[in-house]
């Protein structure tokens, strides 16, 4: 997983352009893809799942509410049956289009999923960017990423999915980032 913060660019939606080919070329290098999704259980962020919901509720029952929830989720994911409303197929697809892994502003920041061989072409062409124009970015490389969901209604497709490397991602990018606006190269 690639994690890229580029700041100052004239046409950050070139730089993306670019990045992606250099990723993927020929293919996808969205970090969440119907072959890439896995579920798995129990959650990994059952406590702090458990701490945000607990609306004033002891902890332990919040951590088995979280967990009964959860199971009814992963075992209708896993066996691809519907209920009441909520249609595994369906939401599957959605997370695909619902996630959040690219802003284009002023910053431009995104994550990607790419092969290894790619990872030196694309800190070639940003630092010739870098060389080129008065921009700054920092990058982070991990082989895993992290995925913060918020699901109003599942069955209501009422969900957006946000997309961080793992292991820091845009903290670490954000880091070399400013070292780079204070003189020393990331």
């Amino acid at each position: 997983m690639v994690t890229l913060i580029v700041q100052g660019a004239n046409d950050p939606c070139a730089i993306h352009a670019e990045v992606m080919l250099l990723a993927a070329p020929g293919s996808d290098a969205r970090p969440v893809r119907l072959d890439t999704l896995a579920t798995h259980w129990p959650p990994k962020g059952l406590m702090l799942e458990a701490r945000a919901c607990r609306r004033g509720s002891s902890l332990a029952l919040a951590v088995l509410r979280v967990l009964a929830d959860s199971f009814v989720g992963w075992a209708l994911l896993a066996s691809g049956r519907s209920a009441g409303g909520f249609h595994p197929a369906r939401y599957r697809r959605e997370i695909v289009s619902n996630t959040d892994f690219c802003k284009h502003d002023d910053t431009l920041c995104f994550v990607i999923d790419c092969p290894g061989e790619a990872i030196g072409p694309i800190r070639d062409y940003i630092e010739r960017c870098a060389a080129e124009r008065p921009l700054r970015y920092g990058i982070h490389i991990s082989d895993t990423a992290l995925m913060t969901c918020l699901v109003t209604s599942a069955s209501q497709s009422l969900h957006v999915h946000f997309v961080d490397g793992g292991g820091g991602g845009y903290t670490t990018a954000a880091a070399q980032m400013k070292a780079m606006s204070l003189g020393h190269p990331p």
